[in-house]
């Protein structure tokens, strides 16, 4: 009877194509590395940005239905408090700062978190000509600015409005 030739491998063929695939490995890793690196921080990014609009775009829309002048309360540059159109209480505030409710860095509308991991809140007030002012009264322009950053990313905000019933 004749000896059938056996097929397959041997250790030295299996052995070389275990050292392709580790260099193929070890070259691929680091680009799936950044692609996935890139992709989180767009996410964030994007969240972030998306979070902050949204905030900024509430606030410029309740500072404009601010009641009067005289119904703004200046607590500090980041604590803003007013009396809107309906005679409702309304108070902006950046957490854990100066009494403020929240956690750090969440932007406060009335004790409930409108955006997180919110740095710098700053109000401004603004006369009618432009000039930076401390009294109510003359107050005829309000700015809110704030910076958000996420995962590297800074980003800042502001908005001035002029509310609808001042004279």
């Amino acid at each position: 009877m004749a000896a059938r030739a056996q097929r397959g491998f041997s250790f030295i063929e299996l052995v070389m194509v275990i050292v392709v695939f580790g260099i193929v490995a070890a070259v691929a890793a680091p680009l799936l590395n950044n692609a996935f690196r890139a992709y989180f921080t767009g996410k964030d990014i994007a969240e972030t940005d998306w979070q902050a609009r949204v905030a900024i775009e509430r606030m410029t829309r309740d500072l404009r239905g601010i009641r009067a002048p005289v119904d703004i309360t200046m607590t500090s540059a980041s604590d803003m408090s007013y009396v809107d159109t309906d005679g409702n209480a309304v108070r902006y505030c950046q957490g854990a700062v100066g009494g403020c409710p929240g956690a750090a860095g969440d932007l406060m509308r009335n004790g409930q978190a409108l955006a997180s991991g919110v740095s710098g809140l700053a109000f401004s007030y603004l006369t009618r000509a432009g000039a930076a002012t401390a009294t109510p009264a003359s107050v005829f322009y309000v700015t809110v600015a704030f910076t958000d950053p996420q995962n590297n990313v800074v980003k800042s905000y502001s908005a001035t409005v002029s509310p609808r019933n001042f004279p």
